[in-house]
Order: structure tokens, then C-alpha cells, then sequence
């Protein structure tokens, strides 16, 4: 049985870095000369519904996709939705919101860049300040370490390829530290140089495949000519903190793509973004577990995705729609070839945004309840272990887990990590 994971920007909390929402509410707090302007595009795009017809919530992919119009520096592209809805809530043309908001944009869109780096380069800067990354260690190693059911010495086709709506660095960092290969689709051009191929997502390879959906913080937009097989004007980078340091301006050529359908046609339905999603499709039609874990599910182009293969697979016999009970389908979803489990602290309320648009995710997704604690708090070992615990009696009760797992994920728990999982001889039982 295969394995894949979405990694979204909650996977990323523990560490101190907010989501999507969050993100935008820290940036404010921090930028008080910059709220009337942005409290503007807030109340449009919170009327979006009744001024396009569809609604997008206010947060940090809305907000970067308005900024990004209104400051003139992609006038090549059409715009997005919730430009249009600001445009429509003030009654203006676009050209004159350029020419109104131009210059306040940039300077608000400069300063919401840098922050984003800065804030998801907290934990690395850390890890380099201390000498090492325990501290990503002490989160990912755990978790991987259940989720892969064996040592993580032993990467090979459980649990292969990983997807990333997260633009931060932590998980690769991790990989890095604990010398585990990852694949993260970069390969050496004509002139040496790492540039972004998608296609090196389908070769084969030790460790991780790491695909990161929604770009990344290492990866820039280069202007070059182009050769032949790659994405050239997207290269790697191998220290993004001293690049952006050294030289603050660079931080405008950060390669990071908004796939949502608020943010435009230009970013949304070309390569390399395009030919991600059908990699992501293709490896979703392949798999029989799917770990979804701190992603909201609400972007409409890959939430369209699962729709689609979940439809294949009821078509096919290999899964089939779960009772209303959200507690329920763990039991139920045990026998099923094909398994979506979501890790979130309240299935309620992505239940209720899932209605919305996803009927089929709607229905054959399982919830894991549970909330991962920040690596900062002095608790956290103690709560760690207890959200471990419970993680894996849901997996056991889903028949992700068998005795054989248990034994080895509780050797190496204690080995590595001296966390402490207790394992009767009928199973795992968890503390309240």
C-alpha cells in the first residue's frame, strides 16, 4: 500500500508560523501606517460574494493577489477575482486603482514579502543559530516516524511522495539534518546550475519526493535563455537567508505561485504549476492512503482534483460515500482500499466549508482530531506524546496500524525520542 502526504501552512504552527489568516493579522499589527489601506481591500474582498458571486476569505493569498495587481508589477497577467471585487465595491476602472493604489501596494507588498520570509525563516535561522535542528526534529521525526509505520531509515515505497501547499523550509531543513535524500525536483542544467523540472518528480529516487505546490522560499525567477527540459527561469538556490540578506532586493524575485483561482489565470493554469497538479493527479489515482495534514482543502484547483480521482475510486468499488458521524467512518473506512484521513482539531468546521463546493471529499474523508502543540512551549514533549498516543489509536482503529507496526513505532519512539507509548497486548490504549 501506497502513502502520500499534503503538507498546508498549519503543518507549520508548531514552529511559530501562522496560517494563512493569522498571517495576514500578524502582518497588520506589525504595519499600522499600512491598515486603512488594507482594511479597504479587506471590506471588498469580504463582499466578494455579492459582488462577483463568489466568495473568498480574507486572507494572505487574497491579499497578496490584490497587491501584486494594483502594484503594477505583473500588468501582463489579467487580474484576480478579488482584484475585481475591489474594483467593483469602489465603482473604479482598473487602470485608475492602479494609479490611486499603485505606489501604496508596492510599498505594502515589499514589506508583506519580506515578512513572510522573515517569519518563515524563524526556524531555520534558529536551528543555524543553535548549530543544530533538534528542534524540527523533535515535531517531524515522531510524526514521520508513525506515519512511515518503521524507522525512518527505511524510506523506500511506503511513503514516497509529498505534497506542499507550505512555502517555508521546515520540512526539507528536517530531511536535510536527519540525512534523509529528498527529491525536491531540482536538477543541473547545461550550465550547472539546479533549476526547477517537474519532470525530475517521476524519476526514481532514495527517500522523500517533495512537490511543493504552492512554490517555495528557495527557489527565485531568474531572467535567462532558456535551454530545453526544464523551467530555467526558476532556479534554486542553496542559501536563501544569506541571498535575500546580502541583497534586500532580491526578495522581489521569490518564487511563490498562488494556485488559487482568485489569483488569476497567469499563475493558476501554466507550467510549472500546471504540470504539478498533474503529477498530483496521476500520484492521487496510484495511492491507498492519503495523509492530508494543516491544509484547509479550500483551493478550489486541487480540491477539484480529489473530486475528480474520489469519483474514479467510488466508480470503482474502492471506496465508497461514509455515514454523517464523523467518528464513525474510522471504523468504516477500515476495509476500504482508498483512504483520505485529515488531521484537524475541528472536522466540524471543514465539514461545513467542504459542503460548499465538495460533495465526494465531503463524503469519504476521515477525521484524526487532534492539535499539535508549538515546539516553543515548555510542555511540549508531554503534549506531544499525548496527541502521538491518540494519532495512533485512530490509525490502529482505521487499520493503517497493525501489532507488527505498534512493536516497531514503540522501539524507536523510546530509542529516539524517549517517547514513551504504552502497548498491551491487545492494542494501545490512550490517557484521557
Amino acid at each position: 500500500m501506497t502513502i502520500m502526504i499534503l503538507f498546508g501552512a498549519g503543518s507549520s504552527v508548531p514552529f511559530g508560523i501562522p496560517g494563512m489568516a493569522e498571517f495576514t493579522l500578524r502582518f497588520l499589527e506589525e504595519n499600522r501606517d499600512l491598515s486603512a489601506f488594507i482594511r479597504r481591500i479587506r471590506k471588498s474582498i469580504m463582499k466578494s460574494e455579492e459582488m462577483i458571486g463568489v466568495s473568498f476569505p480574507f486572507d494572505l493569498e487574497t491579499l497578496l493577489s490584490v497587491l501584486n495587481d494594483l502594484s503594477g508589477i505583473t500588468d501582463k497577467k489579467p487580474i484576480s477575482l478579488p482584484t475585481a471585487s475591489l474594483l467593483l465595491a469602489e465603482g473604479k476602472k482598473f487602470k485608475a486603482a492602479q494609479k490611486e493604489y499603485g505606489e501604496k501596494a508596492l510599498q505594502a507588498l515589499d514589506r508583506l514579502v519580506r515578512f513572510i520570509f522573515d517569519v518563515c525563516m524563524k526556524p531555520v535561522k534558529k536551528g543555524q543559530k543553535e548549530g543544530n535542528f533538534r528542534h524540527l526534529n523533535n515535531f517531524y521525526g515522531p510524526l514521520m516516524t508513525v506515519l512511515n509505520r518503521r524507522p525512518l531509515e527505511v524510506i523506500q515505497s511506503p511513503i514516497k511522495k509529498i505534497y506542499s501547499t507550505n512555502w517555508d523550509l521546515c520540512f526539507k531543513t528536517w530531511a536535510d539534518y536527519v540525512n534523509l535524500p529528498i527529491n525536491d525536483g531540482t536538477v543541473l542544467d547545461d550550465q550547472s546550475l539546479p533549476v526547477f523540472s517537474v519532470k525530475k518528480f517521476d524519476s526514481e529516487s532514495r527517500g522523500f519526493i517533495y512537490v511543493p505546490l504552492h512554490g517555495s522560499l528557495d527557489l527565485i525567477k531568474i531572467v535567462r535563455p532558456k535551454g530545453a527540459g526544464a523551467y530555467e527561469d526558476i532556479l534554486k538556490i542553496p542559501d536563501p537567508i544569506r541571498y535575500f540578506e546580502d541583497k534586500p532586493k532580491n526578495i522581489r524575485n521569490i518564487f511563490m505561485i498562488y494556485p488559487l483561482e482568485a489569483v488569476g489565470y497567469e499563475e493558476s493554469v501554466k507550467s510549472p504549476y500546471l504540470d504539478m497538479l498533474n503529477n498530483l493527479r496521476e500520484t492521487l489515482r496510484c495511492e491507498g492512503i492519503v495523509f492530508i495534514i494543516g491544509y484547509s482543502l479550500r483551493d478550489p484547483t486541487i480540491g477539484s482534483i480529489f473530486e475528480e480521482v474520489i469519483a474514479e475510486k467510488i466508480r470503482q468499488g474502492s471506496i465508497s460515500p461514509l455515514s454523517q458521524d464523523l467518528d464513525s467512518r474510522k471504523k468504516e473506512i477500515a476495509q476500504h482500499q482508498f483512504k483520505i484521513i485529515v488531521m484537524n482539531p475541528n472536522p466540524e468546521e471543514l465539514m461545513e466549508n467542504l459542503k460548499k463546493s465538495y460533495t465526494n471529499l465531503l463524503q469519504t474523508f476521515v477525521p484524526v482530531r487532534i492539535r499539535f502543540p508549538q515546539t516553543s512551549d515548555s510542555n511540549f514533549s508531554e503534549k506531544y506524546e499525548a496527541v502521538l498516543r491518540k494519532l495512533i489509536v485512530d490509525l490502529q482503529i482505521i487499520g493503517y496500524l497493525n501489532e507488527s507496526h505498534l512493536r516497531s513505532i514503540k522501539e524507536v519512539l523510546w530509542r529516539e525520542y524517549k517517547i514513551s507509548i504504552p502497548l498491551p497486548s491487545k492494542g494501545i490504549s490512550v490517557t484521557p
